[in-house]
């Protein structure tokens, strides 16, 4: 049930508190004490055991690389009452438990052997006559796609189509269109939760927990029911897509600086590979990305590229949601690790040592990668305290990805990501300022995940998550940050 607004007020209200501890990470489930979530049938949705064969690929997480964990049940909840019974339950009998919606957390933080809170039969998506977009917890990216194409609206989304809206709002949202209209999360103008103790709030401009939840980080602060957004015209864009075979620093170099100097309607991708055989063992590199322009407009701006002979090459413009059908991509399960790290203008001495990295690849099955988003443009509309997003000043948001297959052997997969880490170390020493990693990146690696993610928000949100939660259940992993 929704709390009257003078009660929603004053709890959202409340002094600092901070004397009060933070959180211990969670538990895991004891093998000698599973109660029994039976008693959950008939307060959720559907109530999904052991024994039930549909458990396996319900709980199954994107990255592979976290698949051997399943849970105790699975708690399908259709509506915030739903959503309250199954934490209330699992906190009662000291269960650990994690909320989900689409199942692509990086570094595992929607497993468990405790309760999966399936948020996912949440999905319904409306559009109001003065065009604000309601979504519920359990919506997909997807999911939005279709129903602002229908509608011809578009906010700021990713490209994956199985993320979760919720856990992409609560990171901050990044998509090719944040240069142009600003991040997801800035689009948000309410959200509803539930909170530990199991009561519903709708938190709105003004709110410390609004605040919170556009930049904290996915479940940090409760489980979100439902948010509105305030979409823009979908206008037609032009799509380009270049990839070179043979890729090298100045390439690079020269990318990076036609890029910066483009305007904020311009959003952008740029990717380098570490060789491997089944590509003629050279480095390569694409450029992916739209701008809300003429084609003429994107050709000027890419002309310096251009000359520097693209195997492939597309340049068109398209209504908007054609473009998206080309740029998206589902994101199919798979085993990897990710870093981020944000920049500033890139340095030259950052492009030649990325190259010399990507040739000392140890190699996998799978492959790695350098890449860069380009950020910047309209994120700075906001100061990085205006929300729990603070990295509102970088240029570039950079970051390695590595995959790796079931076939490789632990050793390999290790030097991996041995190699990984110090890449990482490598481009943050070399990367110009303000720094800090991407909190939908979570990278299991970093010494202090929550400056990383948070910066000079940290303590803000530390104190607020104690004051909603002091018993710890929404804490995340450490590798998650915040506590």
């Amino acid at each position: 049930m929704t709390l009257p607004l003078t009660r929603r007020r004053a709890l959202l209200a409340l002094p600092l508190a901070a004397s009060l501890p933070l959180a211990a990470p969670r538990r895991a489930l004891s093998a000698t004490t599973r109660p029994d979530p039976a008693l959950l049938r008939g307060r959720v949705a559907e109530l999904i055991g052991r024994g039930d064969a549909r458990l396996d690929s319900l709980s199954l997480p994107q990255n592979l690389a976290y698949a051997g964990t399943r849970p105790l049940a699975i708690a399908r909840c259709a509506e915030p009452a739903h959503v309250a019974s199954a934490i209330t339950w699992a906190q009662e009998n000291r269960v650990p438990f994690v909320l989900r919606s689409g199942g692509h957390s990086y570094a595992g933080c929607s497993v468990t052997d405790g309760l999966l809170v399936d948020m996912r039969p949440m999905s319904t998506i409306r559009v109001a006559r003065d065009g604000a977009v309601t979504l519920g917890g359990g919506v997909l990216n997807h999911d939005v796609y279709a129903a602002l194409r229908a509608h011809e609206l578009m906010v700021t989304h990713g490209r994956c189509g199985g993320v979760g809206a919720s856990a992409f709002l609560m990171g901050g949202g990044i998509g090719f269109a944040m240069r142009d209209r600003g991040m997801g999360c800035d689009a948000v103008r309410a959200v509803s939760l539930v909170l530990a103790d199991g009561t519903e709030v709708r938190a709105t401009e003004g709110d410390e927990l609004f605040w919170a939840v556009r930049g904290g980080g996915g479940g940090n602060f409760g489980a979100a029911t439902q948010w509105t957004l305030a979409p823009f015209p979908a206008e037609p864009v032009t799509l380009f897509d270049l990839r070179w075979r043979d890729a090298d620093p100045a390439l690079f170099l020269a990318l990076a600086r036609a890029l910066e100097a483009a305007p904020d309607r311009l959003g952008s991708k740029v990717t380098a590979f570490a060789p491997d055989r089944r590509h003629g063992g050279v480095p390569r590199l694409t450029l992916l990305g739209q701008i809300r322009g003429p084609r003429d407009e994107a050709m000027a701006i890419l002309g310096p590229v251009l000359r520097m002979r693209p195997a492939t090459g597309r340049v068109e413009t398209m209504a908007y949601w054609d473009a998206q059908a080309l740029l998206s991509e589902e994101g199919e399960p798979a085993r990897y690790r990710e870093t981020s790290r944000f920049t500033g203008h890139v340095p030259e001495a950052l492009a030649e040592e990325a190259f010399r990295r990507l040739r000392t690849w140890p190699g996998t099955s799978g492959e790695a990668l350098f890449k860069m988003f380009q950020v910047g443009g309209r994120i700075r509309a906001k100061a990085p305290g205006d929300t729990a997003y603070v990295h509102r000043d970088a240029e570039w948001l950079t970051g390695t990805e590595i995959t790796w297959g079931a076939a490789d052997s632990p050793a390999r997969v290790e030097a991996a990501m041995g190699w990984q880490r110090a890449f990482h170390w490598a481009s943050d020493a070399l990367a110009d300022a303000p720094g800090g990693s991407f909190q939908n990146f979570v990278d299991p690696g970093l010494e202090d995940p929550a400056e990383a993610y948070y910066g000079a928000n940290r303590q803000r949100l530390a104190a607020l998550r104690a004051r909603l939660d002091p018993n710890g259940a929404f804490a995340p992993p450490r590798r998650q940050g915040i506590a």
